[in-house]
């Protein structure tokens, strides 16, 4: 989405917060920052029983002039934001009936904050007489009007961080502002080292999460501030064992047995009243969820045998392996997305044997997930990512991203489909031409991830698969050529180039490839949306052979080179022999939680009994 009008989405936001809470007192409600109730927007700032008081207002406040209109009671609402050029967030509200909870001090942590105003009704003389009492420092500023007809008002700031300044409204206390760098915590052994076993990854809307073992008994979280000696509570409103061992390390235990089923168990921590003795909070982390991991390992679909042996890998969801062997990326499926859409958002992270790991990615949303997967290796350094914006490449040997193929500003010519070529060593995109007038896409063809694309134009069209979710148009490379799939009178099917330009064409999608064909699924036009009609296994040249259909309504995925399916927690695999899905049974004779890995690489997750 263009930055512009993400920007005035953001303030159309917070002024729907404002008046949405005008009649309110309590600050403490759902839709206010609260210190009691996670809330991405911010955090308020309540006295809890058995906590620090807030400060109280200044004795330096101004004394009312007579011959001036009062401040304090012409003013309904004062609250602070702070914005970045595509989000923005609320900090502090307060209303002037409730003049016990005016905050002394507001910390902001983006590099733009926003005073807000909103007065009761008065004349424009009567207005500009209470903001002409309104200082920020020793300057008067000039407040922009919200609408024309409105009583509302604000002022954009912009400081560097360490700045502060001071706010005098008339007859109000004065209240200071000050930019901060962001609170920050990360677990630490109980001498204050770094863990090897536990992962910490702040995913923003989807929470700060950390992965422990579930042996575990306790975690220590080290914070980037000296803290006021405040608790978490738990989502449900219960204590937490915890204690703060110094100003800065905070303790959680866990008296609960460890799950001894293989299963995972999860705690979330609302950290929305913590704060540190400056002031400062936890705005990206306002709750935490801890999920404690049985050990699990990763093992080779061939032999059983373990595959990789990192203190983390319990914690990842799918595993893809660099050419070398070197090193591997852990993929963590997050949630899905936030809105109406089909996507999921991800985290991966990179292990390397011996060292620290790297978060590549705390949240990527996309809907693109060539073999299964939504990132591939191009060669033993690099990674290739994409989403309906961009096609990321990352080197993981100087740890930086670059971007390869950006559609343009907004949201028409967004990116259907990216993937890398292994045999011919090129990528291909297909993103839309214009949204807004046919789902036509064009090709992209990158020679070199560096360089210029060659651009052929209305390639084909996709068409809607389900409610709010475009067909993905496959692009299946194979040694002797590719597999690209078309649509035609709204129906899916697949062409086949060979390296010496022979075409072939099939009914359906390609979804995996082997040495005995291709394994296509097939789709019929069903209304609005598309619905399946079934496999079959192809050879290009060859008339395609039909399959017999999966058990129940369930997934299909690749695995190494077998297709699978799941459904309900049970995996089954195609077994091209007796034209039958045995259920899926793991190589090593593991009969509890084995999972096979969904991707190119042959490999499968089991727990480990202790």
């Amino acid at each position: 989405m263009e930055k512009r009008a993400v920007s005035i989405l953001a303030y159309g936001l917070l002024l729907f917060l404002l008046s949405a809470c005008e009649e309110r007192t309590d600050l403490n409600g759902m839709d206010q920052p609260s210190t009691n109730k996670e809330n991405a927007a911010g955090s308020g700032k309540t006295t809890n029983p058995g906590t620090s008081p807030q400060p109280k207002p200044s004795d330096t406040a101004p004394v009312r002039n007579e011959a001036r209109p009062s401040v304090r009671e012409h003013l309904k609402r004062i609250a602070f934001s702070e914005e970045t050029e595509n989000a923005a967030r609320m900090i502090e509200q307060w209303q002037t009936s409730d003049s016990s909870s005016l905050p002394a001090k507001v910390v902001h942590q983006w590099e733009r904050v926003t005073i807000h105003l909103e007065w009761s009704d008065a004349d424009e003389a009567g207005r500009n007489a209470l903001l002409d009492q309104i200082t920020i420092g020793d300057k008067k500023p000039v407040f922009e009007r919200d609408r024309a007809d409105s009583n509302q008002y604000r002022l954009r700031l912009e400081q560097p961080v360490g700045a502060s300044f001071e706010v005098r409204l008339g007859d109000l206390p004065p209240i200071r502002v000050e930019r901060m760098k962001s609170l920050s915590f990360k677990p630490v052994s109980a001498a204050g080292e770094a863990v090897a076993n536990v992962l910490h990854i702040p995913a923003r809307e989807y929470g700060s999460r950390l992965f422990i073992p579930a042996e575990e008994t306790g975690i220590v979280l080290q914070f980037s501030e000296v803290m006021e000696p405040r608790l978490p509570i738990a989502a449900e409103g219960s204590l937490v064992q915890a204690e703060w061992t110094d100003s800065t390390h905070l303790l959680l235990r866990f008296d609960q047995a460890a799950p001894s089923d293989g299963r995972t168990s999860e705690l979330t921590l609302r950290f929305g009243d913590l704060q540190a003795a400056s002031g400062n909070r936890l705005q990206d982390e306002m709750s935490v969820i801890i999920s404690r991991f049985p050990a699990l390992a990763w093992k080779d679909s061939l032999t059983g045998q373990q595959a990789v042996n990192g203190s983390r890998d319990r914690y990842y969801d799918r595993l893809l392996l660099s050419p070398d062997g070197t090193k591997y990326v852990g993929v963590i499926g997050l949630g899905g997305a936030m809105g109406d859409g089909d996507g999921w958002s991800y985290a991966f992270v990179l292990e390397r044997p011996g060292k620290e790991p790297i978060v590549l990615e705390r949240v990527f949303y996309s809907t693109i997930e060539p073999d299964d997967t939504p990132i591939r290796w191009i060669d033993s350094n690099t990674l290739l990512y994409a989403s309906y914006y961009g096609v990321y490449a990352y080197d993981t040997e100087a740890l930086t991203r670059r971007t390869v193929h950006e559609n343009d500003p907004g949201e028409t010519r967004n990116i259907n489909n990216a993937v890398w070529d292994p045999y011919r060593r090129q990528l291909y995109v297909l993103a839309y031409g214009d949204r807004d007038e046919s789902g036509m896409t064009n090709l992209y063809t990158y020679r070199d991830t560096n360089g210029p694309p060659q651009v052929d134009r209305g390639v084909s069209e996709s068409v809607l698969a389900a409610k709010y979710s475009m067909l993905d148009l496959s692009i299946f490379p194979a040694e002797d050529g590719v597999y690209w799939t078309r649509t035609q009178s709204g129906v899916p099917y697949t062409e086949f180039v060979r390296s010496d330009g022979t075409r072939f064409t099939v009914k359906g999608i390609v979804r995996v490839v082997t040495v005995k064909g291709a394994y296509v699924q097939m789709y019929a036009a069903g209304g609005y949306y598309l619905t399946q009609e079934g496999w079959s296994l192809w050879r290009p040249g060859s008339s395609e052979k039909p399959v017999a259909s999966p058990p129940g309504f369930g997934i299909a995925f690749r695995s190494g080179d077998e297709l699978m399916y799941e459904e309900d927690g049970r995996f089954y695999r195609y077994d091209p022999e007796q034209d039958e899905w045995p259920l899926w049974r793991a190589p090593g004779g593991e009969e509890q939680d084995a999972v096979p890995n969904r991707g190119p690489d042959k490999l499968y997750k089991a727990f480990v009994s202790r």
